[in-house]
């Protein structure tokens, strides 16, 4: 396999563009994930947590959800 081709598998995987760039990018994002759900199980753990901190982990889940799935109506197509 030459690099071209691990390129376009990585992508395919990835569901990205098969650059070098685009590749990080994504694997960046999915990198976030772990923190993000963390984040938020910790918040809904607690028995009294006020909507602001509510709303400071659901934006950033938010923002990565758009990304991991590309376009907010990924589901609809």
């Amino acid at each position: 396999m030459n690099n071209i081709q691990a390129l376009e598998a990585a992508a395919i995987i990835l569901g990205t563009s098969p650059t070098q760039s685009a590749i990080a990018t994504k694997t960046e994002q999915l990198q976030l994930l772990p923190v993000a759900i963390s984040e938020i199980r910790q918040v809904l753990a607690r028995q009294q947590f006020t909507w602001q901190e509510f709303w400071a982990v659901a934006e950033k889940y938010e923002v990565i959800k758009l990304d991991l799935l590309g376009s907010p109506y990924h589901l609809r197509d």
